[in-house]
C-alpha cells in the first residue's frame, strides 16, 4: 500500500512539471506570434500610408500637367500659379503634409547666365508629401520638367543665387530658405532648400526687395533685416533687392547652434531663486552703428529661476542688469562665468548668477588690486573662528563666499572671525571681522 501511494505522488509530480513546461512553451509561442502580427499590422499601415502619399503626389502632379505652361506655378511663389504651395490633407484616416514648389531651370545645353541671357529655359515642379508613422517622419518626392511651347522666352526678373557655408568655409547643405517679398509687388512667399553644395539658384525672380530667413535643425537661424530707418541699426545682412537681368548673389554664414541656460542660484545650497528679470544681450552680431546682437531682451526667469536659449547662436553674451539684481532678501555676488560669456558652435553652457541670502550668517569677500581696481582671481582666503576653519580661492570675478557648500551643510554662527588673504605678487592681508547675518567685505590688495 505504501509503495502504491508513493508511486501516485511521484506520477502527480511529473505531471505538474510537464504542465509548467507546456505553459512556458505556449507563452513563448504566443509572444512570438503576437510580435509577428504586430509587425505585420505596422507594415500594412505604413504601406497604406505610403500608397496614399504616392496617390496624393500623383494627383498634384497631374494638376500641374493639365495647366498651360504660363500658369504652372504655386500661390505666392517665385513662379506664380494657382496651386497651393503647402496644405494639410486627410486621406483614409491618415494626415499628410503636401508641399509644392515650382522654379525655373537654366539648362546647361545652351549655357548658363550671363553667357545665356535667357536663363528661364523651362520649369521644374516638385511635389513632396510628408507623413508620420510611429513617431518617424517619412516622405516621398516627385518632380517633372515642363518646357514652353515653341522657343524659350525671357520672363523678366533676375537670378537669385544663395550660398550657405559655415565659418570654416564648408558648405552647409539642406538649409531651409524662406524668401518673402517686402513690398509684395507681386507677393512672394517661397520656400526651398540648398543643395549638397550649399547652393540655391533661382532664375526668373521678380525684381523687388526680399526678406530671407535661413534655418536648419541643429543650426542657428539667420535673417536679413531692412536698412535704416526701418531698422535702428545698419544690418550686416540687409534685405536683398533682385535686379532685372542680373545674377544677384548672397553668401550666408551659419554654424551649429548651442544651448545657453541662465539661472539664479542661492550660494548657500545651490537651490534656484525665482522671480528675477534678466536683461540678456549677445549671440550673433546682426548690425552695426550701434552694434546690435540677435538676442537683446529682458526675460522673466519664472518659478524655476532659469531661462534657456535653444537653439542659441554662437558669440558673446552679457547680463546687462546683473549688478542691479538685488532685492530685500538677496545680494548679487557674481556669475559662474567671466564676461563676456562665450558660447561656441554646438556648445551647451549653464551660467549661474550667484546670490547670497541677507538673513543668513555668512560672508562675501570681493578682492581687487589696489592700484588698478580690477578684481583678482585665485586669491586664497582663509577664514577661522570658534569651531570654524575653511579656505577658498576667489572666482573669476574676484569673489568668495563662506560657508562653503558641503554635505552635510556647514552653518556659521554670529561672532568674531579672523580673515587672511594671500596671493602671489601681493602683500598678505589679514584682519579680525565680526559676522552678523550677511557680511560683505571689499578688500584691496597691495602689490609687493
Amino acid at each position: 500500500m505504501t509503495k502504491k501511494i508513493f508511486q501516485k505522488k511521484k506520477s502527480a509530480g511529473v505531471t505538474m512539471v510537464e504542465a509548467l513546461i507546456s505553459i512556458a512553451l505556449v507563452s513563448v509561442l504566443t509572444l512570438s506570434v503576437y510580435s509577428v502580427l504586430s509587425s505585420a499590422v505596422k507594415n500594412i499601415g505604413d504601406s497604406k500610408q505610403r500608397t496614399g502619399a504616392l496617390a496624393l503626389a500623383n494627383e498634384k502632379m497631374e494638376i500641374f500637367r493639365n495647366l498651360p505652361y504660363s500658369e504652372i506655378g504655386v500661390v505666392n511663389g517665385i513662379v506664380s500659379g494657382p496651386v497651393e504651395a503647402e496644405e494639410m490633407v486627410n486621406r483614409n484616416g491618415f494626415s499628410y503634409r503636401v508641399i509644392c514648389e515650382v522654379r525655373y531651370i537654366d539648362d546647361a545645353f545652351d549655357g548658363f547666365f550671363p553667357e545665356d541671357i535667357i536663363d528661364t529655359d523651362y520649369k521644374r515642379a516638385n511635389v513632396q508629401v510628408r507623413w508620420s508613422n510611429g513617431g518617424t517622419e517619412k516622405q516621398i518626392t516627385l518632380y517633372n520638367n515642363f518646357v514652353p511651347d515653341g522657343l524659350e522666352t525671357n520672363v523678366g526678373g533676375g537670378t537669385l543665387s544663395i550660398n550657405t557655408i559655415d565659418y570654416s568655409g564648408q558648405a552647409v547643405a539642406g538649409v531651409n530658405v524662406q524668401i518673402a517679398s517686402v513690398e509684395d509687388t507681386p507677393e512672394v512667399n517661397y520656400s526651398s532648400t540648398t543643395d549638397s553644395y550649399g547652393n540655391l539658384i533661382l532664375p526668373g525672380v521678380p525684381s523687388q526687395n526680399y526678406r530671407i530667413v535661413l534655418s536648419k535643425e541643429g543650426y542657428e537661424t539667420i535673417s536679413t533685416y531692412p536698412n535704416p530707418p526701418a531698422s535702428a541699426f545698419v544690418p550686416i545682412d540687409p534685405d536683398i533687392f533682385v535686379e532685372v537681368a542680373t545674377l544677384n548673389t548672397k553668401t550666408f554664414y551659419l554654424n551649429p547652434s548651442g544651448n545657453l541656460t541662465f539661472s539664479t542660484v542661492r550660494m548657500e545650497d545651490d537651490s534656484s531663486i525665482p522671480g528675477f528679470k534678466l536683461a540678456i544681450r549677445g549671440g550673433r552680431v546682426i548690425g552695426n552703428t550701434p552694434e546690435t546682437f540677435v538676442v537683446n531682451e529682458t526675460v522673466d526667469l519664472g518659478s524655476d529661476g532659469r531661462i534657456t536659449f535653444s537653439p542659441a547662436s554662437l558669440g558673446n553674451y552679457w547680463v546687462d542688469n546683473a549688478e542691479e539684481l538685488e532685492n530685500e532678501g538677496y545680494l548679487y555676488v557674481g556669475t559662474s562665468e567671466n564676461y563676456p560669456i562665450i558660447l561656441s558652435a554646438g556648445q551647451t553652457k549653464n551660467v549661474s548668477l550667484l546670490f547670497a541670502d541677507k538673513n543668513i550668517d555668512s560672508l562675501v569677500v570681493f578682492v581687487s588690486d589696489s592700484g588698478f581696481n580690477y578684481r583678482l582671481e585665485g586669491a586664497e582666503i582663509h577664514l577661522t573662528g570658534e569651531g570654524f576653519d575653511q579656505t577658498i580661492a576667489t572666482t573669476q570675478n574676484g569673489s568668495a563666499y563662506f560657508p562653503l557648500v558641503t554635505d552635510p551643510l556647514t552653518t556659521m554662527l554670529p561672532g568674531n572671525y579672523h580673515l587672511e588673504i594671500t596671493l602671489d605678487g601681493y602683500i598678505t592681508y589679514s584682519e579680525n571681522i565680526s559676522i552678523d547675518k550677511l557680511t560683505v567685505k571689499n578688500i584691496q590688495l597691495n602689490a609687493n
